[in-house]
């Protein structure tokens, strides 16, 4: 299941609904569930590693504070040149090279032009608009409900600290 974690860049959203597609191939009217997370942004899932990526979005996610050292890199120094960034990012439960949570191929983990590691979403920049859009629509949306989450056909619901099912809201979690 580390296939997510080979691509170039990585596409965890494409893999999720590959098997989503599988399943339903094979079990007709069956359920899958996907992920999201409403703290951690995850550079692997390309609608948050889109924002990462853009300097306008910056607000939406969690800076360093204060001066080095942060206690985790800026810096990825598996690439050449390394990939760097000001967004607060650690590495705990990421996928790692050659083997972690998640066994990417060499020489690291690419999640595009930001390190691999685990960001943070703002919440005090919900109201925060970039080109017309607030992270909150954002978030709302694309990100949860959006054609790779809740918005898909082939999802029945999502984990996302709490159980959720989009398609089937009289249900309980």
């Amino acid at each position: 299941m580390d296939g997510w974690a080979t691509g170039h860049p990585m596409d965890a959203e494409a893999a999720f609904l590959a098997d989503a597609g599988a399943i339903a191939a094979v079990s007709p009217g069956g359920t899958f569930w996907t992920y999201r997370n409403s703290i951690w942004a995850l550079p692997w899932l390309p609608t948050v590693r889109v924002k990462l990526e853009d300097p306008a979005f910056a607000a939406w996610f969690m800076p360093f504070s204060g001066r080095p050292p942060y206690g985790v890199p800026r810096c990825d120094t598996n690439h050449v040149p390394p990939l760097c960034s000001d967004l607060y990012h650690h590495q705990k439960q990421t996928p790692q090279y050659p083997q972690g949570d998640g066994n990417c191929s060499a020489p690291a983990c690419d999640t595009g032009r930001v390190p691999a590691g685990m960001y943070m979403f703002n919440p005090l920049a919900a109201n925060v608009s970039v080109r017309g859009e607030t992270l909150q629509h954002w978030y709302i949306e694309t990100y949860v409900f959006g054609p790779t989450g809740g918005g898909s056909p082939l999802v029945s619901g999502f984990f996302f600290d709490v159980s959720y099912r989009p398609h089937q809201p009289h249900l309980p979690p």
